[in-house]
């Protein structure tokens, strides 16, 4: 049996909406060498172990309560075989057959620690998310590093909905357990001070956004 190349880890929780044709994107991946699904679900109960189920992945149940997002991919990375690990949420679907060969490609560069892909709104998104997806998921690529140890929000923004790591670089610098969100641009931050690059790649898209209310984002 050939090597696993890559691991798609995917946490969920009442995730139908979306996951019956996230997964059928992933499996209908023009990528020659072979990659495995890990699916983490904290409890869900619409029908998303059933989609799962469907699929030849490997489904890991865990508690509600047990689930955070840097904790969960953390251990997503224990459980993975593959020498890249691809992070993609329940409602992240691929845009085309070559997302996963675009988003590891990126990671065969040796000073690379992570890529992330370009994330296209659904239609319907309101105004206020389209234009926040346009900002920050341009149609141009980007490397991103940190010169003089100055960092700034754009150079450390990175997003797990949609993102390569290297095995290797996450044993070093595992995603932070005490965060409620946003452990992927904190994660980003450390491995650019420790002379790591980033990449930005818009060829790896995906299909996905939310309709946010004013009220919501605020509290994000």
């Amino acid at each position: 049996m050939s090597e696993i190349k890559a691991s798609i880890i995917i946490p969920t929780k009442d995730g139908a909406t979306h996951l019956d044709k996230v997964l059928e994107m992933i499996y209908a991946q023009a990528h020659e060498q072979p990659f495995e699904v890990i699916v983490i679900d904290s409890g869900s109960t619409d029908g998303t172990l059933d989609i799962v189920r469907r699929y030849p992945v490997k489904l890991v149940q865990i508690a509600p309560e047990d689930f955070g997002h840097g904790k969960t991919r953390n251990l997503g990375a224990e459980l993975a075989e593959g020498k890249y690990l691809v992070f993609l949420t329940q409602d992240a679907v691929p845009a085309a057959d070559r997302w996963l060969f675009n988003l590891i490609g990126n990671l065969e560069v040796p000073e690379v620690a992570g890529a992330y892909g370009r994330q296209i709104s659904w239609e319907g998104t309101n105004p206020m998310e389209r234009f926040f997806l346009n900002t920050h998921y341009p149609a141009y690529p980007m490397v991103k590093s940190v010169k003089e140890g100055k960092t700034d929000i754009a150079t450390i923004f990175f997003s797990n909905a949609n993102s390569a790591l290297k095995k290797d670089v996450l044993r070093t610098y595992p995603f932070s357990e005490d965060l409620i969100m946003s452990e992927d641009q904190e994660w980003a931050k450390r491995v650019l001070l420790d002379g790591y690059e980033i990449v930005y790649d818009p060829e790896a898209a995906v299909y996905h956004s939310h309709n946010y209310s004013l009220k919501a984002v605020f509290k994000r």
